[in-house]
């Protein structure tokens, strides 16, 4: 079916209004880790107007210790246990991300959208 500007204005002005909360949740936590270095990161990163993760956090072998191209998040392997909170920087992968971040033992898990 075909949508409307209207339904299309109103589903970006309710994305923009989640990264608006998710960046206030995340500047109330003391310290936080991105976990997913997913490729549609560079593109959230983009409309939240930048994060302050110190890294991002990923299992995959290939995307270790290494940078997103002109952005200044290094991507690093997790280790064994965390006493501090975690954002899911992969929203496509959050069932999945939730559950690592459990497994990880973060205190707290800060999800960019509502709906997973």
């Amino acid at each position: 079916r075909r949508y409307s500007f209207e339904q299309v204005y109103e589903s970006f002005k309710r994305f923009e209004d989640s990264l608006v909360l998710f960046k206030k949740n995340l500047k109330q936590t003391r310290e936080v880790y991105g976990l997913g270095a997913a490729q549609n990161f560079p593109i959230l990163d983009y409309f939240a107007k930048g994060f302050d993760f110190p890294v991002i956090l990923d299992d995959h072998p290939l995307r270790q210790d290494t940078f997103y191209p002109g952005l200044p998040y290094m991507i690093e392997k997790p280790k064994d246990k965390y006493d501090c909170a975690v954002a899911i920087t992969g929203p496509d992968y959050s069932r999945v991300l939730v559950k690592r971040a459990s497994e990880l033992g973060f205190e707290q898990i800060i999800l960019p959208f509502g709906i997973i």
